[in-house]
C-alpha cells in the first residue's frame, strides 16, 4: 500500500510539472495589450462610442468591460482596434476606471488579455437637488430611507458580486501567463501599471489514480487549425495502467522494457490510423486521461507602481488543479515527402521514449 502511495504522488508531481509551453502553436499569439482609449471620459447618464487601440486583439472573439459601466457593441475592427459603445450610468460615482479586454484565441488557452488602469474617466456631473425638509412628511422619509438601505445593500451586493467575477475571470487569465518561481527572475525594469504573476511549485495531495484514456487530437501547427479528436483503443490503455503498477512493484526493469517495446508501436499505429482518416490536420496533441490525483498551485501577483517602476506585491491565492489537464505532449506528423514507413519508426521510437520517462520518472520519486 505504501509503494502505491507513493507511486501515485510520483505520477501526479510528473504530470503537474509539465510545462504549459507543451501545448500547440495555436496558443503562441501576439500577447494582447492596450494603448489608449478614445473618448476617454463621459458624464453620467451618457452613452460614447469608443475606438480601443493596441496590438493582438485578432481573435474569435473579444470581450470588454469598463467597472461598473455597460459596454455593448463590441466589434474588433482589427488586429490592432476594437471599437464598442460604453454607457454611463446615472449616479455612477466620478473618477478613473480600469479597462480591460479579453481576447478568444479559439485554442486550448482560449483568452488572453490586458488591462489599462484609469483608462475610462467617469466626469463630474450635477449635483442632486436636496429635499427640503419642512414639505416634506416624516413617514415619506422614513419609507425612503429604508427603500435607500435596501437599495444600498442590494448595490453593494451586486457589486461584490461583480468584483469576484471579474477578479476570478483575471485570476484565470493571469494563471495562464504566470511563470514557475524556479525557471525566471522578475523583470528588472516594468512599465508603471502592469503586472507579473510568479507560480510556485506545486503541493500534492495524494490520491488513488488511475489510466483511463489516452486522447489524441490531431491539429495543422502551419495553419493553427485543429482536426479531429479519438481516442487510443480501450485495452491498450488498460494495459499500460496495469503494467505501470505491477512493474514498479515488482521491480523487473527488463520486462517493463518489454512493455514499453509492444506499447510504442500499438500507439503509434493508432495515431497513424487516426491521421489516416484526418483532412485538416496530421500534428498530434496527446493527452492522457487520469482519475484522481489533485494539485495546489501558489500564484502571487506584483504590479509595477512608482516612477522609475518598481515590483510591489499585491496578492496571493492558491488554485486547485486535477493533473491529468497538465500532462500533454506534442508529437509532429510526417514531413512532406517522408516514406511512411520512416515516419512511423520515428513515431514509435518517440512514444516509447514518452512511456519510458512517464514510467522511469515516477519510479525515481517513488
Amino acid at each position: 500500500m505504501k509503494i502505491r502511495s507513493a507511486f501515485s504522488i510520483g505520477l501526479v508531481v510528473w504530470l503537474s510539472l509539465i510545462p504549459l509551453a507543451a501545448a500547440p502553436v495555436w496558443a503562441q499569439d501576439e500577447p494582447v495589450t492596450i494603448n489608449s482609449i478614445r473618448p476617454s471620459s463621459a458624464r453620467p447618464g451618457e452613452e460614447v462610442s469608443v475606438t480601443i487601440e493596441g496590438r493582438g486583439f485578432g481573435g474569435q472573439r473579444a470581450e470588454v468591460s469598463i467597472d461598473g459601466l455597460h459596454v455593448t457593441g463590441v466589434t474588433v475592427e482589427s488586429d490592432r482596434a476594437i471599437r464598442a459603445r460604453v454607457g454611463v450610468p446615472e449616479g455612477a460615482e466620478h473618477g478613473p476606471r480600469t479597462v480591460v479586454v479579453v481576447i478568444d484565441k479559439g485554442g486550448p488557452q482560449e483568452t488572453f488579455g490586458a488591462e489599462l488602469p484609469g483608462g475610462f474617466t467617469v466626469a463630474g456631473g450635477d449635483e442632486p437637488t436636496p429635499i427640503d425638509g419642512p414639505d416634506v412628511d416624516p413617514w415619506t422619509v422614513i419609507i425612503l430611507g429604508v427603500v435607500a438601505v435596501i437599495l444600498l445593500i442590494s448595490a453593494v451586493a451586486a457589486v461584490a458580486i461583480a468584483k469576484r467575477i471579474r477578479q476570478s475571470r483575471l485570476k484565470r487569465r493571469w494563471q495562464s501567463q504566470a511563470e514557475d518561481t524556479t525557471e525566471a527572475e522578475m523583470p528588472e525594469s516594468c512599465q508603471p501599471g502592469s503586472v507579473h504573476v510568479r507560480r510556485d511549485p506545486p503541493q500534492i495531495k495524494p490520491s488513488r489514480w488511475k489510466l483511463t484514456g489516452i486522447q489524441i487530437t490531431l491539429y495543422d501547427a502551419a495553419r493553427s487549425q485543429r482536426g479531429g479528436t479519438t481516442d487510443a483503443p480501450e485495452e491498450l490503455v488498460k494495459r499500460i495502467d496495469r503494467t505501470a503498477r505491477n512493474q514498479l512493484i515488482a521491480e523487473d526493469r527488463q520486462q517493463l522494457a518489454r512493455s514499453i517495446a509492444e506499447f510504442g508501436p500499438a500507439l503509434a499505429a493508432a495515431i497513424i490510423t487516426a491521421q489516416s482518416r484526418s483532412q485538416s490536420g496530421q500534428d498530434v496533441y496527446l493527452v492522457p486521461q487520469i482519475e484522481g490525483g489533485e494539485a495546489s498551485v501558489e500564484f502571487t501577483l506584483y504590479r509595477c507602481v512608482g516612477q522609475p517602476g518598481g515590483w510591489k506585491k499585491v496578492t496571493s491565492w492558491e488554485a486547485k488543479v486535477q493533473a491529468a489537464k497538465h500532462m500533454p505532449r506534442t508529437f509532429h506528423g510526417p514531413a512532406a515527402g517522408e516514406p511512411p514507413d520512416a515516419y512511423r519508426t520515428q513515431l514509435e521510437t518517440q512514444l516509447k521514449a514518452y512511456l519510458q520517462h512517464l514510467i522511469g520518472e515516477v519510479k525515481r520519486l517513488i
